[in-house]
């Protein structure tokens, strides 16, 4: 049914037997879930932050190492590659491009505390802080010092077996 046109008390009138009960419980539920929602956007906007940090400190730590990395995706949910390509579109590339060097470098993050997924996704959550972010990027570096010595070719063609 189409609301009559007239002034804001009848409107609420209408409104409150439409819905029936109280309307002040009615603006108290609306005005708590506009809170929630704002509050969700800013801890998606700050795990985004996160994530975007951590890609940005891969990236570093690759070019620190000798090492070529690819990081792609929206920052709370990406992808690494140890590679030269930048980018990875199709998804047959992206399970093999690098998967050996990869797999040496999840090895070598391992030993150092930082459990990564295998096959290069990685995943924030609200619990990760930017300490976790910075202890993550130099466990990083380091690992990626140990893949540029297991393959040595890999910091330019990126197909050379471990040593």
């Amino acid at each position: 049914a189409a609301m009559p046109v007239c002034n804001p008390d009848c409107s609420a009138v209408t409104i409150q037997r439409q819905v029936g009960g109280s309307l002040a419980s009615l603006f108290d539920m609306v005005s708590e879930t506009v809170r929630n929602r704002q509050q969700f956007a800013r801890k998606i906007a700050g795990l985004t932050a996160t994530g975007r940090a951590l890609m940005e400190g891969l990236r570093q730590a690759g070019a620190e190492a000798g090492v070529p990395v690819l990081v792609q995706g929206p920052g709370p949910v990406f992808h690494m590659w140890i590679t030269p390509r930048s980018s990875i579109e199709d998804p047959r590339t992206a399970r093999t491009e690098g998967a050996e060097r990869y797999a040496a470098f999840a090895e070598a993050l391992v030993r150092r505390g930082v459990r990564p997924i295998p096959g290069g996704r990685w995943y924030l959550s609200a619990a990760h802080t930017a300490e976790h972010v910075a202890q993550t990027v130099h466990a990083a570096r380091d690992a990626l010092v140990e893949v540029r010595n297991a393959f040595p070719a890999s910091t330019t063609a990126g197909t050379s077996s471990p040593r």
